[in-house]
């Protein structure tokens, strides 16, 4: 079941991103020099998850697969930010079994935001962030799809 605080997390959660256009937008001089940093948390800030839930192992054996097709997705190096956000948030409904959890995945999810906001928006203005919003949305998406369909099975 989808309660207010599973809600309220799954959308500050997501705000990471509109955190990072907004930071781009605010201080576009400072986009150059971040990039490299940006980049270098994109790509650390997933494992951080993974590792948080090896960590709280919330185990049951579908989201032992599902790390372990999430760590190969991230492997292959063709990771997109719209099928990642897919990955987190499936993984954020994983967390949601343990409360800690749901507090460390939701921060997690939130520092990715920040880079991929920035970078997504470094070339784009005006409705174009609104469409990098609405093209990463599948987060929310699964967030609130996953608990509707395990709530019948």
């Amino acid at each position: 079941m989808i309660d207010l605080s599973y809600a309220s997390a799954l959308f500050i959660s997501y705000a990471g991103i509109l955190v990072g256009i907004t930071l781009s937008i605010v201080s576009p001089e400072e986009r150059k020099p971040l990039r490299k940093y940006f980049l270098m948390m994109k790509l650390i800030v997933p494992w951080l998850l993974i590792i948080a839930s090896i960590y709280f192992s919330v185990g049951n054996w579908i989201s032992f697969v599902f790390l372990g097709l999430f760590a190969l997705y991230l492997l292959s190096g063709k990771s997109s930010g719209k099928i990642t956000y897919i990955f987190l948030g499936a993984l954020f409904f994983i967390a949601s079994e343990s409360p800690d959890f749901l507090v460390t995945a939701s921060t997690i999810i939130f520092l990715f935001g920040i880079p991929a906001g920035a970078l997504y928006s470094s070339k784009r203005k005006g409705l174009m962030n609104l469409k990098i919003l609405a093209g990463n949305s599948g987060f929310i998406a699964a967030g609130l799809i996953l608990p509707l369909v395990f709530l019948y099975l």
